[in-house]
């Protein structure tokens, strides 16, 4: 093991030695991403924002391979372009990670793709309730019932206790009536 990844070892262990370590690997090119990205991680525990963004900015630019640089990154970066696009290279680093998903859907605005942003990362992460029930409201927002119905299905399965899966049971149900609804009002126009 080199010297700068015992280094880095030590600094990732976030204790009170962490930011002086991360701030001698600045200077090799080989571990200056990586130094940064701890650096921003030790911003966001100290609720330093906007230095914890300009640090993960930093990782970003030495070519930072952590899909958690970006992510965070994408969190704390007020510009929805620079947002939209450090999610998109998350997904690029670890399209298995479910979180740069989640964030993507939240920032599209083209339903289709929100879609498709909330079904990865409710497939990546099938316990998180949250993410099946966004693609669930989302589905019906654009009136595809038997979709939106699959979704409420998988929520209810990942529900953690009874009377979630019991709420995520009654939307379920209420499906149908919506789609009844639906088409009542298409006939009347």
């Amino acid at each position: 093991v080199s010297a700068g990844t015992a280094t880095l070892v030590r600094a990732d262990l976030l204790t009170p030695q962490s930011r002086s370590l991360y701030g001698s690997l600045l200077k090799d090119p080989d571990r200056a991403a990586d130094a940064y990205e701890g650096l921003g991680l030790l911003a966001l525990r100290d609720k330093q924002q906007d230095d914890a963004r300009k640090y993960f900015a930093s990782a970003m630019e030495r070519g930072s391979k952590s899909a958690r640089a970006y992510v965070e990154y994408a969190r704390l970066e007020t510009d929805p372009a620079k947002s939209v696009a450090a999610l998109e290279h998350a997904i690029s680093l670890n399209p298995k990670l479910a979180e740069p998903h989640w964030l993507l859907a939240q920032k599209v605005s083209d339903p289709r793709r929100r879609i498709a942003e909330l079904h990865a990362a409710a497939s990546a992460s099938p316990r998180e309730t949250r993410y099946w029930e966004a693609l669930a409201n989302t589905h019906l927002a654009e009136h595809n019932y038997g979709e939106a119905a699959k979704a409420w299905r998988e929520a209810e399965q990942a529900a953690s206790d009874d009377q979630q899966r019991m709420r995520m049971r009654q939307a379920r149900m209420a499906i149908e009536q919506q789609r009844l609804d639906y088409e009542a009002a298409e006939r009347k126009r």
